[in-house]
């Protein structure tokens, strides 16, 4: 009996140790497990492509696939494969395999996709820089993550085409100059720029034979997909610049950056790939707030659009004639009364005629007087050169009479009695309210 009551105590205690060395195991292998906490994949320096919900990779460019765990392993394996099931038949149409493995980084499959150079890896953290090729399928592609053989992570992504695409806002773009001057003009409005497509693109705007004068201020030549840029045209004028008004072409052309492209076996498309958009230019030589227009040969005239006076105000008024010819001049008011008329610095009567050069503006100088209070007016030119006629009018609107300086110190002085006597008013009203309540107070 003592003999089989021993023998059952060694059975308890081998069970007992076996049964702690068996916990011991399996805590050992769940701490071992391996799990993606975090996964992003991307184009470098861009927030990601999504697609049908999917994350989405863009064939032919290299991708920056960031990979967190729960704990440090010395092996990864990444399998990408088109569809949901692995083909039989691998190329690199349908299937990719890369793999770190105590610190070395390899495409396993292809030798091509991978480059180690931007690979690298800090205790959870592992970095891939790897791509596809341009003529991988387009569609469903299952994505999966391996350590040590076991797999630790699966998922349905969605691989499509790179596209190269450009919005153009804000057009066209409007520039005046002085015209006769040398300086540097910024565009009267921006025009702005938006990446559209899938991939980092490259800018360029053209002005073709205007390149020498016009610049891009704003403009980044690198442009990620949904990135917007806001763009002004600084130009350069020159003084053969004779008043006029053009309308120029530019181009805005976006394409592939060669950075983010994967050199293929086959040519690369992408980087030649390229969107050009027209981008409209009014180009104004003139003086602002005037219209400009043209006469015969290269005659222009300058015109003020629209001005106010005062009534009984006397205002000048000044105009401009540029271009080789004859030009002659004949001006008249309606609701106004022209006091005096200019031309070359002394009083001509009307009409009158002058002889314009390409090289300098000539200017007319009309004195006005309005009429009436609150109307509107009108100032008249009648310009003759070549055997043609142009008529163009200014509209002057004539307010009220302006307060001489004696009604205004007399307004002021008023204002200033009625603010004095609000603040006096206040002042007795709460000395008498004091007064009444010291009284209540005895």
């Amino acid at each position: 009996m003592k003999f089989e009551s021993m023998k059952i105590k060694k059975f308890f205690y081998i069970l007992i140790i076996f049964g702690l060395i068996s916990i011991n195991f399996l805590n050992l292998a769940v701490a071992e497990s391996i799990v993606v906490s975090k996964i992003s994949i991307k184009i470098p320096e861009t927030n990601g492509n999504t697609k049908y919900e999917k994350i989405c990779m863009i064939r032919g460019i290299w991708h920056r696939v960031n990979l967190t765990l729960n704990k440090e392993t010395s092996n990864l394996s990444l399998i990408l494969y088109h569809g949901s099931t692995l083909p039989n038949s691998r190329d690199e149409t349908n299937y990719y395999k890369w793999a770190y493995n105590n610190g070395e980084w390899k495409d396993i499959f292809h030798n091509k996709y991978i480059n180690p150079d931007y690979c690298y890896h800090d205790s959870f953290f592992y970095s891939f820089y790897l791509g596809i090729d341009q003529y991988a399928k387009v569609g469903n592609w299952t994505f999966e993550i391996y350590s040590h053989d076991e797999k630790i992570y699966s998922s349905t992504i969605y691989v499509d085409s790179a596209v190269v695409s450009l919005v153009l806002k804000s057009v066209p773009v409007n520039i005046r100059v002085e015209p006769f001057t040398e300086a540097d003009y910024v565009s009267e409005n921006e025009f702005i720029i938006e990446n559209d497509g899938n991939i980092p693109m490259l800018i360029f705007v053209s002005y073709g034979k205007f390149g020498s004068v016009f610049t891009t201020s704003g403009l980044d030549t690198s442009i990620k997909p949904g990135q917007v840029r806001n763009c002004s045209i600084i130009v350069h004028s020159l003084e053969i610049w004779k008043p006029g008004s053009l309308k120029i072409r530019g181009d805005a052309i976006v394409y592939g950056n060669a950075k983010y492209v994967i050199p293929p076996k086959r040519n690369v498309n992408l980087i030649e790939s390229n969107v050009s958009i027209v981008l409209p230019i009014n180009l104004y030589i003139g003086h602002s707030g005037y219209e400009i227009k043209s006469l015969a040969g290269d005659i222009t005239f300058q015109y003020e659009r629209k001005i106010i006076i005062y009534y009984g105000e006397i205002k000048r008024i000044l105009s401009y004639i540029s271009g080789n010819g004859l030009v002659t001049i004949n001006i008249s008011g309606e609701k106004i009364d022209i006091v005096k008329v200019m031309s070359g610095g002394r009083t001509v009567s009307l009409p009158f005629t002058i002889t314009s050069t390409n090289k300098t503006e000539y200017p007319i100088a009309v004195e006005i007087l309005g009429l009436e209070e609150n109307i509107t007016g009108y100032l008249n030119y009648v310009l003759e050169s070549g055997g043609e006629k142009w008529a163009f009018k200014t509209v002057v609107e004539i307010g009220p009479k302006p307060p001489s300086p004696k009604e205004e110190k007399s307004q002021n002085f008023s204002a200033y009695i009625l603010i004095l006597s609000a603040l006096l008013i206040v002042f007795v009203y709460i000395l008498i309210s004091y007064i009444r309540y010291r009284k209540k107070r005895r």
